[in-house]
């Protein structure tokens, strides 16, 4: 069970968002309380590794005054066909040597070995369910 809105609510958490069209990672949510920002990270651990790039890193930076707040992306050849069933952005565990993307198996948000072997992440738009080899795909480079 989910409890995690209704606990935030109760402790005066201005809600910002919560639950996201994204795989993985959908309930996360984001929130304010007393100037602070407060994070709601999904069970799974792929789902929090992914949220925490996305999410938690850019606030960090952007409360350090860091340049830049968002982790690099590039646009990389994808190395294979891949698909999916379309109707939600992805953002899939990818494995780059900088010519070109790999998405990894073990996409599932319970399983972490292929982020021991990911150093990046792929990307892909709710529209997107085939995307064949060499397709241009949006890269987010992992801090690694």
């Amino acid at each position: 069970y989910d409890f995690t809105e209704e606990v935030f609510a109760k402790n005066r958490v201005k809600k910002v968002f919560y639950k996201l069209k994204q795989k993985p990672g959908k309930p996360i949510y984001y929130g304010t309380t007393k100037g602070k920002a407060v994070f709601g990270l999904p069970g799974n651990p792929a789902s929090v590794m992914t949220c925490f790039y996305l999410y938690v890193i850019p606030a960090l930076r952007t409360l350090q005054n860091h340049p830049d707040k968002e982790l690099p992306k590039i646009h990389l050849p994808l190395a294979h066909d891949f698909s999916r069933k379309p109707g939600i952005t992805a953002f899939l565990k990818a494995n780059t040597d900088m010519k070109s993307v790999q998405i990894l198996e073990g996409q599932e948000s319970y399983i972490m070995r292929s982020f021991a072997k990911a150093n990046a992440l792929v990307m892909l738009e709710p529209e997107k369910g085939e995307v064949k080899k060499g397709a241009l795909a949006e890269t987010i480079l992992l801090p690694i």
